[in-house]
C-alpha cells in the first residue's frame, strides 16, 4: 500500500506528539526528534499543506523557545484552526514515537522528488 504526503506529514508530526506523550514529556524524545528533523534538512517547505506547515512552525519554535511540545499549546500557537489541525494529527499519529525514522526518511525521500521534478520541469521547458 502506498503512503501519500499528507499521510507521511502526519506521521512525522504524530510521532512527535506521541514522543511527548510516552513519558509526558519528560524523556525531551520529542525535543530531540524536532531537533533531529531540522538537522535533516526538515523545513516548513517539505510540507505540502498549510495545516501541517503552520504546525511544524509551531513546533520547532516551541523548542527554539524551550517550550513543551503540548498538543492545546501548539494549537493555541497556530491561531485560527490551529485545534482542527492539531486534532487531525492527533488522530492520524502512529502510536509510538518508533516509526519517527521511517517517516523522516519518507519525508527525505519525497522532497528529493518534488526537487528532481521541479528540475527536470524545468529543463523540459527549456
Amino acid at each position: 500500500m502506498e503512503t501519500n504526503e499528507t499521510d507521511i506529514e502526519v506521521g512525522l508530526l504524530g510521532s512527535v506528539f506521541a514522543a511527548s506523550m510516552d513519558c509526558e514529556g519528560g524523556s525531551g524524545y520529542d525535543r530531540h526528534l524536532v531537533n533531529k528533523c531540522a538537522a535533516s534538512g526538515v523545513t516548513e517547505e517539505w510540507f505540502t499543506r498549510e495545516s501541517t506547515k503552520k504546525l511544524w512552525k509551531a513546533m520547532t519554535e516551541a523548542v527554539k523557545n524551550d517550550r513543551a511540545l503540548e498538543p492545546a499549546l501548539l494549537a493555541h500557537a497556530m491561531g485560527e484552526g490551529g485545534a482542527a489541525a492539531v486534532q487531525a494529527v492527533v488522530d492520524g499519529a502512529p502510536p509510538t514515537a518508533a516509526y519517527a525514522e521511517w517517516y523522516l526518511e519518507a519525508m527525505r525521500d519525497r522532497e528529493v522528488y518534488r526537487r528532481f521534478h521541479k528540475l527536470c520541469m524545468k529543463w523540459l521547458q527549456g
